[in-house]
């Protein structure tokens, strides 16, 4: 694997997960959330395995996108 490859797909990845967790943290700063349950781990993971399998779908396309510019 390139560093180029790594690159793009763990920013796509950050990316999808950086808008899964958004919400959150704008719960934790508002003071709506105050304690830290079980089902934020539950909503963690599936916001990980989502994410992923987002990444996967999106990067193939951008993967195209890209190679059509050279």
């Amino acid at each position: 694997m390139s560093t180029v490859f790594l690159v793009e797909f763990f920013g796509l990845l950050f990316g999808v997960l950086a808008r899964t967790i958004l919400p959150w943290l704008r719960k934790v700063k508002e003071g709506k959330v105050r304690g830290f349950s079980r089902r934020y781990v539950y909503s963690a993971l599936a916001s990980l395995a989502i994410g992923l399998l987002l990444t996967l779908t999106v990067f193939t396309k951008f993967e195209d996108v890209c190679s059509s510019f050279n």
